[in-house]
């Protein structure tokens, strides 16, 4: 993974509160977003919740939206807040990656930054009403940001090796990791019915995410005796099975 990032955090600019949203525009090219951080402060003792979110510059929709948690936790000293998105989404057009806090009263807010400088020569630094209206301030002051990528994605992928320990009832699925995957992958393990290529739509065991390429097993049960089973490893991420 990689970063984009404007870390000069400059000194103390204003406050997110009530659905105000602040943060940067500017335009992301081909890349799998994963993760994205703001540098954040609590004046006082704000209530509501903080949530980071992308949204596009053409129609103002929701890309990517992930919440942080409660204002209340942000520290009265200022520091680099993240989230990890649920799911990472490909992103190749101009965006706002903002922050937002769903509450506040005076003195008791959530407080941003910006840049003494113009670090971003490219970029504007954003902010957006309750109302949705924006304000993209080109004075030479950016917002700081830190956003993790991918550039490609690559799928995961498995193989299938022979079912061993058959009981009347019973197996051991073998299959091997061959490779975790760009974004990594989520879910492995096998998949098996009285059909040819079962998917996961079929009985499946659920192994977690894989730490690693390798072999693993699967433990199969409520085999009917005398019956003809088909068995698959699958490997699952973001991207598909």
């Amino acid at each position: 993974m990689a970063t984009e990032e404007q870390t000069n955090t400059g000194s103390l600019f204003s406050s997110i509160s009530g659905g105000t949203s602040y943060g940067q525009r500017l335009t992301i090219s081909n890349r799998i977003i994963t993760k994205v951080s703001f540098y954040l402060i609590k004046t006082g003792s704000p209530t509501g919740t903080v949530t980071f979110l992308i949204r596009k510059v053409s129609d103002d929709s929701v890309i990517m939206t992930k919440l942080w948690g409660n204002a209340a936790d942000i520290s009265a000293t200022a520091a680099w807040y993240e989230v990890t998105f649920d799911t990472p989404t490909s992103i190749n057009e101009e965006v706002r990656i903002l922050a937002t806090a769903s509450a506040g009263s005076a003195g008791n807010l959530i407080q941003v930054y910006r840049t003494d400088t113009d670090v971003k020569a490219s970029e504007l630094r954003s902010s957006r009403s309750v109302g949705g209206v924006y304000t993209d301030d080109a004075d030479g002051k950016d917002a700081p940001y830190i956003y993790t990528y991918y550039v490609s994605a690559a799928s995961p992928s498995v193989t299938t090796q022979a079912v061993s320990a058959i009981t009347a009832t019973t197996a051991t699925g073998n299959g091997n990791v061959t490779n975790l995957g760009i974004p990594p992958a989520t879910q492995h393990g096998h998949v098996w019915a009285t059909h040819t290529n079962p998917t996961t739509s079929d009985y499946k065991t659920t192994n977690g995410v894989p730490a690693a390429t390798g072999a693993y097993t699967s433990s199969i049960t409520g085999l009917i005796q005398n019956t003809l089973y088909y068995v698959r490893s699958y490997i699952t991420s973001s991207i598909g099975t």
